[in-house]
């Protein structure tokens, strides 16, 4: 809630932050983690996640403590807490994280998918035909004026009144 999410969350069987809100609240949550000290790193791809051995429960001494991670660009990186967050596609991740002994369970929690839309589909389904009507009220004789100039630049000639460059459909 502190970054953007509704109150609702909190007593939801089944919590969703909502689609309009995820980046307020993701820019949110970047800004919080950047607050208390953290990094936020895009298009950074973990290579190796390094370890240490340290006394485990009872002394077994099989547990480890994060030390830092290796970046695929090289770069090394100092830590002992590492938010993991792969998206999607990430295989190779878990299996790095496995070959390293990093003990891996299913959480009792989903996390939702987000599916990309062209953006006239989002507008339409956000404020109706009427925003994509007016656009194409626009849109539509200026791109049949820059049709018909190339045209007539090309082959001397206007486009022919009977054809139709352009078909709506839903």
């Amino acid at each position: 809630m502190a970054c953007g999410a509704n109150r609702e969350i909190l007593t939801q069987h089944r919590p969703h932050i909502g689609t309009f809100k995820l980046a307020t609240v993701v820019r949110g949550l970047r800004a919080k983690i950047e607050a208390l000290g953290g990094e936020v790193r895009f298009g950074s791809r973990v290579d190796q996640i390094l370890l240490k051995p340290c006394a485990g429960p009872h002394g077994s001494g099989k547990s480890q403590q994060v030390v830092g991670l290796s970046l695929s660009d090289g770069t090394s990186l100092r830590c002992r807490q590492v938010v993991f967050a792969p998206g999607h596609s990430a295989r190779d991740s878990f299996q790095m994280l496995q070959e390293a002994g990093v003990a891996l369970e299913a959480k009792p929690f989903a996390v939702g998918f987000r599916i990309e839309h062209p953006q006239a589909l989002v507008d339409e389904a956000r404020w109706g035909f009427s925003v994509i009507e007016n656009s194409l009220w626009e849109a539509v004789p200026e791109f049949i004026r820059e049709l018909d100039k190339r045209f007539v630049e090309k082959f001397g000639l206007s486009i022919p009144l009977n054809v139709s460059p352009v078909k709506f459909g839903s």
